[in-house]
């Protein structure tokens, strides 16, 4: 990874006044597996510090999950989201105010292609695990995730990282993420 991506990522995010976060969706439904601490979107999530924003969402032009210091429409560009209300919830309000004072981030790399179709032979990076402490001592895990799902229990299983799949949002309840699949032959 390189350092300039990550002094980048920390700099859009660390020791500003959070003034709003919203959840958005790309389709009509999402999952929750406890209604005030852990979500699975098709979208992503958008932190406002004033005028100032950062995202970490569905790219439609990369179709993978990425991050940008704007709002969330420079990364889904002319695909419908909608907003899911986050504010109401409670744990999300009372992060209005807070500065994010950490971030530990677990990247991803792809390779451009040439005009031939070719891998070029420079890594891009691109975030696929978020852990972000706040100045009140919550917690939020960020993740492009791919899971089973445990419809006796009700819950994921076997959740690794996956820039291609869904965007787990956890609050003060961190998920297990593999970094790849493990399968037994």
């Amino acid at each position: 990874m390189n350092i300039t991506e990550e002094t980048q990522l920390k700099q859009a995010l660390l020791n500003k006044e959070i003034t709003g976060i919203e959840f958005y969706n790309l389709g009509k439904g999402y999952m929750v597996f406890d209604e005030d601490h852990v979500w699975l979107i098709n979208g992503g999530i958008e932190f406002t510090f004033g005028d100032a924003a950062f995202s970490f969402a569905w790219s439609s032009e990369k179709e993978f999950y990425d991050s940008l210091p704007q709002k969330i429409n420079a990364l889904t560009n002319e695909l419908e989201v909608k907003e899911l209300e986050a504010i109401n919830i409670p744990g999300i309000k009372e992060l209005t105010g807070t500065k994010i004072t950490e971030a530990e981030i677990t990247w991803n790399f792809y390779f451009d292609l040439d005009e031939n179709f070719e891998p070029t032979e420079e890594k891009q990076y691109m975030p696929m695990g978020l852990m972000l402490s706040f100045s009140n001592g919550s917690k939020m895990q960020l993740a492009a995730v791919n899971y089973e799902l445990d419809t006796e229990n009700k819950k994921m299983d076997n959740v690794i990282f996956d820039s291609t799949g869904e965007l787990l949002i956890a609050l003060n309840h961190p998920v297990e993420i593999k970094l790849e699949e493990v399968t037994e032959e």
